[in-house]
């Protein structure tokens, strides 16, 4: 660790290029050199020992990481070392830079980017530590949004080792509020622990994160369309576009004759295959489920529709189970075809 952040601090500034900073990279400069929070003032501590390195270290991580991320000594291009069926094509070229880099208790970790489409939050980070975390760490607390009633697991969430103190890292969740979706999303993640997924042994930590993201421009089309089997319902009842995705929201009902057998019943999203006949990969499909089975806000997202599909075929099925965790063989219901007036923008 001692080694890595020497070569951090041995980095020849003169090597990097210059860019001017905008008014209001100037003004987040001087909140962060002279913010009275307490919480900024323990991260001004941490840089003490780098001060022979001068203002330009304040200014790299905050505002040129992208630009000089080869250069450090865990920083390697973040995004590609995510599993790309994580991710979605444009993620980096639609994601906010974060740079936001903390260190505790021989654990550094820094949050490079996030992007936010009203739905879901992606964000990637990484992890620099001399401890053996094992090939796929857990991380203890995942994140979520300032003002959102609850938030869930999107489905895409991974931790993996990319070298002997290195690990990637890539979050999606997806935010519950009672009102419309926020212009701009305000994350906050204290992890507080990072595991050894094969020990199951945690190392605690004190790092806090909180960053903005703006909300990329979406676009709505209202559904309808639904499916039913022997009383349970699925209703589609909407699709909104962003560059970055395209998102499902449905909601469903299980017939209380289901219910009394299998209590913890639920209707899933499968397939997705649009009308040239391509299948889509489906990602999320997470939302608030009721204790009574009663789902609703659920969210599924598609990554790449290409302008030539007009229509989408969706075929749900029901995964019985009851409180015991057995399950029963899941049941497909009639697909829905959707149509599509147009495709996100390229």
């Amino acid at each position: 660790m001692k080694d890595d952040l020497q070569k951090w601090l041995d980095l020849d500034i003169e090597l990097l290029e210059e860019k001017p900073l905008t008014d209001i990279q100037t003004k987040k400069i001087k909140q962060a050199v002279l913010g009275g929070s307490k919480r900024k003032k323990r991260r001004m501590k941490t840089w003490v020992a780098a001060a022979a390195a001068g203002v330009m270290l304040v200014t790299t991580s905050y505002f040129t990481l992208p630009s000089i991320a080869s250069q450090l000594p865990f920083i390697q291009n973040i995004v590609s070392f995510v599993d790309q069926d994580f991710i979605p094509e444009k993620y980096e070229k639609l994601s906010t830079v974060i740079g936001d880099i903390q260190s505790s208790n021989g654990i550094d970790m820094m949050i490079e980017n996030a992007v936010y489409d009203g739905t879901t939050i992606m964000i990637t980070f990484a992890i620099n530590t001399t401890y053996d975390l094992g090939e796929y760490p857990l991380i203890g607390n995942m994140p979520a949004l300032k003002n959102a009633k609850a938030s869930s697991i999107a489905g895409g969430s991974s931790l993996k080792r990319v070298n002997e103190t290195t690990y990637i890292g890539f979050e999606e969740i997806t935010p519950h509020f009672d009102k419309k979706a926020p212009q701009e999303a305000i994350v906050q993640w204290n992890p507080q622990s990072v595991t050894n997924g094969e020990l199951g042994l945690p190392i605690e930590g004190d790092w806090s994160f909180e960053f903005k993201v703006p909300r990329l421009e979406t676009m709505t089309k209202t559904l309808a369309e639904s499916s039913e089997l022997d009383g349970s319902k699925l209703t589609i009842e909407s699709i909104t576009y962003s560059d970055l995705t395209a998102v499902l929201n449905y909601e469903f009902q299980i017939a209380p004759s289901v219910l009394a057998q299998w209590p913890h019943s639920m209707i899933r999203i499968t397939e997705a295959t649009d009308n040239l006949g391509r299948t889509h990969e489906l990602h999320g499909g997470s939302g608030i489920v009721s204790q009574d089975g009663h789902g609703y806000d659920f969210t599924l997202s598609l990554y790449t529709l290409s302008e030539d599909i007009t229509s989408l075929t969706l075929t749900p099925a029901i995964n019985y189970v009851d409180g015991s965790g057995l399950a029963a063989p899941t049941e497909k219901m009639d697909p829905i075809t959707i149509q599509l007036k147009e495709g996100p923008t390229n």
